[in-house]
């Protein structure tokens, strides 16, 4: 080891000719603590991926050899070393001793060798990378002192150091019941009892404030010890405060409305607090596993009235004064009696069940003002109305979300919880990971309602999860008790009970309202609550106040999922038939404004159909259902934009067909035929469906021709343009294209030039063609900026970027695409960003950007399987398979090439399925047969469907590989078949060549461009 030695633990220093010299927050100080850390050689991989992860490859490996020189200057980091492709600092560091002395069994040793939390202060907010290491390393170190500390701290010289200790353990986790334990022990035996009591209720109301959790047996236990016992409430109480912890029966959840209960409890007033929620919510035992909290916080008498069997208010009070010990007589007010004998006394009454006691707030208010050491929390479906009373609604468990489908995470979600537990109640053989799929669609269902995820488990011992999914569409009969398997009726004997009560207390305006407003999906606003279901303000305000109906930060009011169910079983057939087209008539004059007050703004119209998306699918549905062509017409101009913007390309096909094939609707409304049937096209093209696409197109430009207008001629006219294109008819593709020019111009829609001008660019890809090219789309971008339409600016900044990029301006292309993906990811145009993350990839590998690329193109590739966006998917396919092979993963580029190419080959992207086979040639030509490379270049040379631009190409390669030879073409036989059969070939075994003839030995393997780059900068820092 070297003469210095470097303290780690705490501020990182070292100490070098007597000195101490702390480091500095720049990158030359964080690569030598790397290396201190680690004790030993580190790859300059890892280097570069913690110190510059943002950076290309050659940059990052340049940076780190100028800071490795700028270290070497330190005199104390003189020893630093290099050897091949690692470096290493050999220094003693007091991190390498607490490590010796673990490992030797010295944990007093090690205990005090423990400073501080590793390398404080040397942070860098700005590298992820690095503050994600360094959080680690921090977070493992911390582990690993505490078992040494908690192991030592018996044993420790002093009861000061053994005060000192406990102290650090229980505030550096105030939550780890371990060291708490560990922590009253010594100081007990020390004969600190007053700091234990103190450490004992700060770990007591961290647990209740922050963390909502209530204390183990073995903390009660241990409070017992060494503290005054906290329940100080009456007789009544102690029995509730035992709790049942089986794990079957364990409570779930609440972690966030145990804290605000608490939280709302402590601060003034605190004297009322109404616990709300509809029927099997868990009002009740929420409120009883939160007695133990409740003794702690207030320190006061804690008494449960249960009011499920009350009426008047002298039964009521009566049960208080009786459960507090006081003597009241019926000949007076029993309030004051009660108030008069106990003001003196902190109290907190608990009382369940009180929505069917309308007259409560007057019965209790008198208790209230009498005694002001009294406070209430009560458990209710609806509003009591008492002063100062503060409302705590409960809602459903929470239910995973998309990212969260695989076992172990789903797991982590207390509805899921709930469900796993009583399953195994009811079935100890139940495995969640078996039925995942099915339980999570059970527990959407409920909505995460605590009351039906039990009941729906106790059935899994003899119906597995999606036998009772698909009971539960049928009816929601099978919520109730297994009577049969000797389940207690806690909660209700079925959810139909449950419900029935709830209707039951509602006055007939309401249950009336309520049957009406189960034709909305997903929700409603108020105007649409009045116009459909004739539910003004009031009814609405006293359906919330019910539980029946929930109301958000925004004004829109939701409908639990089983009150829907259960409550539309009620309305008649012809009654159901008659909300529902009021509905559609409703939702499509909403989507007829909102389509035309946002004719240049997606980001509005996108935002309001997110919200408003289920129940405008409703509407459509039942619009179709009644042949309304009219509100067809009114709806499919805002679904179209919507699909086109978010990527619902498979959603718009299937409404949009079925609409098409209702006779009905067709022959009524010519023109809304033809707006379909273009609308269609675009979504094949986007489905990647090239033969329907081909025949749409066709058959819309002869309707458009019959009957369209210039709008719908002009969008026939670039659909069959495109289409021409894409079969390898250039001219005629330009002729069409054309036209479409010229009808957009006399039409005056700006919008319609823009995207004519965009669609004539697109086919003009000839190295000639650039100008020409360049100069439409510079003109539709600045038609589409004049109209201030933002997805239409997206498309065009995309084919000016393409054009850029084929001039070779690579730098300005760059600008564009990034200035592109900006505008779509701030207008919320998740279609566009797909194609936008393609092209800047494409780029970037021009570049010699491959990581970046990387990044982007499998970002695109995973949106688009995502949205259904096939050719963006297949491109970023291709994409990544250059990367693959710039990068020497030749079989994964191999597998990347033939998946495209079959599943282009096989939807009819003739054009995708030959660039495939380009980059076959590619990969043959510089690691496989070169030969056959030669001869698929000759035969692609002449593919008509084969893009003319890469057709130039190709025989520009062909005449560099052989400039003397005559142009020939492929050799006899040579078609299409025989690149299929060489494409399917199974990959070689490791070792062999990736690609080879079988009929003749292949070449030697060439070195990977980045294989070769690291081979010449490993020689040259041994020469160094």
């Amino acid at each position: 080891m070297g003469p210095a030695r470097v303290a780690l633990l705490g501020r990182p220093a070292v100490a070098y000719e007597g000195t101490w010299t702390p480091f500095r927050n720049e990158r030359r100080f964080q690569l030598l603590a790397c290396l201190a850390v680690a004790g030993d050689w580190v790859g300059r991989d890892r280097l570069v991926a913690l110190l510059w992860p943002d950076l290309d490859e050659g940059k990052a490996r340049r940076n780190l050899r100028k800071i490795v020189f700028q270290a070497r200057e330190l005199a104390w980091a003189a020893a630093l070393e290099t050897e091949g492709d690692s470096v290493r600092w050999p220094v003693d560091s007091d991190l390498a001793a607490f490590r010796l002395a673990v490992q030797g069994g010295q944990l007093v040793d090690a205990c005090a060798m423990y400073r501080g939390p590793l390398l404080e202060g040397l942070d860098d907010s700005a590298n992820s990378a690095y503050s994600g290491w360094l959080d680690t390393q921090r977070a493992a170190l911390q582990r690993q002192w505490r078992d040494v500390a908690l192991a030592a701290l018996p044993n420790l010289s002093s009861a000061q150091d053994r005060a000192a200790t406990a102290r650090r353990l229980v505030n550096d986790e105030p939550a780890d019941e371990r060291a708490l334990l560990a922590a009253l022990a010594v100081l007990r035996a020390d004969g600190h009892a007053t700091e234990a009591q103190g450490l004992l209720r700060d770990h007591l109301r961290h647990l209740a404030e922050d963390l909502g959790a209530q204390p183990s047996a073995a903390v009660l236990a241990a409070a017992r010890v060494v503290a005054e016992p906290l329940n100080r409430a009456s007789r009544s109480t102690p029995a509730l405060l035992e709790r049942n912890r089986r794990a079957s029966d364990a409570f779930v959840g609440r972690r966030g409305e145990r804290r605000e209960l608490l939280a709302l409890l402590a601060q003034p007033p605190g004297r009322v607090v109404t616990i709300v929620g509809p029927g099997g919510i868990g009002k009740s035992r929420f409120a009883r596993e939160l007695l133990p909290d409740l003794v702690a916080l207030t320190q006061a008498d804690v008494l449960w009235v249960g009011m499920e069997d009350l009426h008047t208010a002298p039964q009521l009070l009566a049960r208080i004064a009786q459960l507090l010990g006081a003597k009241v007589n019926d000949a007076s007010d029993l309030a004051a009696q009660i108030a008069a004998q106990r003001s003196q006394h902190a109290a907190l009454l608990v009382l369940d069940n009180a929505e069917h006691l309308p007259e409560l707030a007057s019965w209790l208010q008198p208790l209230l003002s009498a005694w002001p050491l009294l406070r209430l929390v009560l458990t209710s479906r609806a509003r009591v109305g008492l002063a100062d009373e503060t409302l705590l609604p409960l809602q459903g468990l929470a239910l995973p979300d998309a990212d969260s489908r695989d076992a172990e995470a789903a797991a982590a979600f207390d509805a899921v919880r709930l469900f796993e537990l009583r399953a195994r109640r009811a079935h100890p053989g139940f495995e969640l990971a078996a039925h995942l799929d099915a339980v999570i669609t059970l527990l959407e269902m409920v909505d995460g309602l605590p009351l039906a995820i039990e009941m729906a488990a106790d059935w899994v011992r003899l119906l597995p999860p999606a036998a009772i999914v698909r009971e539960l569409e049928r009816s929601i009969d099978i919520l109730q008790r297994d009577r049969s398997a000797g389940q207690h009726a806690a909660g209700g004997v079925s959810m139909q009970a449950v419900l029935r009560r709830s209707w039951d207390l509602l006055a007939e305006p309401e249950q009336r309202a309520l049957k009406a407003l189960t034709v909305f999906r997903g929700g409603f606003r108020s105007d649409a609550a009045a116009a459909v279901a004739d539910a003004g303000w009031p009814v609405l305000t006293s359906l919330v106040d019910r539980s029946l109906l929930t109301l958000d930060d925004q004004g829109r009011f939701g409908m639990h999922p089983l009150v829907v169910q259960w409550t539309a079983d009620a309305v008649p057939a012809a009654e159901r038939q008659a909300l529902a087209l009021r509905h559609a008539e409703f939702f499509g004059d909403w989507l007829r404004r909102l389509a035309r007050d946002n004719a240049t703004h997606m980001r509005p119209l996108v935002q309001a159909m997110q919200v408003e998306h289920t129940n405008c699918e409703a509407a459509w549905w039942a619009a179709l259902a009644a042949e309304r062509a009219d509100l067809l017409d009114a709806m499919h101009p805002a679904w179209a934009r919507f699909g086109e913007s978010q990527g619902g390309w498979r959603a718009n096909l299937a409404m949009f067909s079925a609409a098409l094939a209702c006779d009905a609707v067709t022959r009524s409304l010519p023109s809304l035929q033809l707006d379909l049937r273009l609308a269609l096209v675009v979504l094949h093209f986007r489905l990647g469906e090239m033969d329907p696409y081909h025949a749409v197109a066709r058959a819309a430009l002869s309707l458009a021709r019959r009957i369209g207008t210039k709008r719908q001629l002009t969008k026939a006219l670039t659909s069959v343009g495109i289409s021409f294109e894409l079969r390898g008819d250039v001219a005629a593709s330009l002729d069409v294209c054309n036209e479409a020019i010229e009808h957009a111009r006399d039409s005056g829609d700006r919008y319609l030039l823009g995207t004519s001008l965009h669609n004539a660019a697109n086919v003009r890809k000839l190295p000639g063609q650039l100008p020409e090219r360049l100069a439409l789309n510079e003109e539709a971008l600045a038609v589409m900026r004049e109209i201030g339409h933002h997805d239409g600016e997206a498309l065009t900044l995309n084919a000016l970027g393409d054009t850029l990029h084929q001039c070779g301006n690579l730098a300005r292309a760059r600008e564009v695409y990034e200035m592109g993906l900006r505008l779509s990811e701030e207008r919320g145009l998740r279609a566009r960003q797909e194609i936008f993350r393609l092209s800047l990839g494409h780029l970037l590998i021009d570049m010699g950007q491959h990581a970046t690329a990387r990044e982007l193109l499998e970002r695109a590739v995973g949106d688009a399987q995502r949205s259904g966006q096939f050719h963006v998917e297949m491109y970023g396919q291709l994409r990544l398979a250059r990367v693959d092979r710039e990068e020497g993963h030749l079989a994964s580029s191999l597998g990347r090439v033939r998946e495209v190419f079959q599943r282009a080959r096989s939807r009819g992207f003739e054009g995708m399925a030959l660039e495939a086979l380009v980059l076959h040639a590619e990969l043959h030509a510089e690691h496989g047969d070169a030969a056959y490379a030669q001869q698929l270049r000759a035969w692609l040379a002449q593919a008509p469907a084969l893009p003319e631009s890469q057709r130039e190409r190709l025989r520009g390669r062909l005449a560099a590989a052989h400039p003397a030879a005559p142009a020939t073409g492929p050799p006899a036989g040579f078609d299409i078949t025989v690149a299929a059969q060489r494409l399917a070939a199974p990959l070689p075994a490791a070792g062999e060549s990736p690609i080879t003839n079988g009929s003749s030995p292949p070449p030697a393997p060439a070195v990977p461009t980045t294989a070769r780059r690291r081979a010449a900068q490993a020689s040259s820092e041994r020469q160094r």
